[in-house]
């Protein structure tokens, strides 16, 4: 039971004096891959493309409806799915090519 609440009562401790725990990933460490991200978006949006993000777990291919500094909200190309996702969550941006943006708004 001892080993159960050693490492709780450690965490409690760290916060309560105010570390950081050196396991927790600190915000602000990837600005630069943001920076990079956010670069890659908004030359797609300019250019009227639509986007392939891969983010977690997950991809979504779509239109970029809204773009922010914070995140990016992407309408797949029937717009009937709508996904926001966090800049930093996005792993890689790829633009479109355009012969699929049509094949997939072909009604079938």
């Amino acid at each position: 039971m001892k080993k159960f609440f050693q490492p709780l009562l450690e965490r409690l401790h760290n916060f309560l004096e105010g570390m950081v725990d050196p396991e927790e990933d600190i915000p602000g460490d990837d600005t630069i891959e943001t920076e990079e991200t956010l670069h890659q978006l908004e030359q797609a949006q300019k250019a009227g493309k639509a986007v392939h993000v891969i983010y977690g777990q997950k991809s979504f291919t779509g239109d970029i409806a809204r773009l922010d500094s914070h995140q990016v909200v992407l309408k797949d190309f029937s717009r009937s799915r709508t996904s926001i996702i966090l800049l930093p969550d996005i792993k890689r941006v790829r633009p479109v090519p355009d012969a699929i943006k049509i094949s997939q708004t072909k009604k079938i």
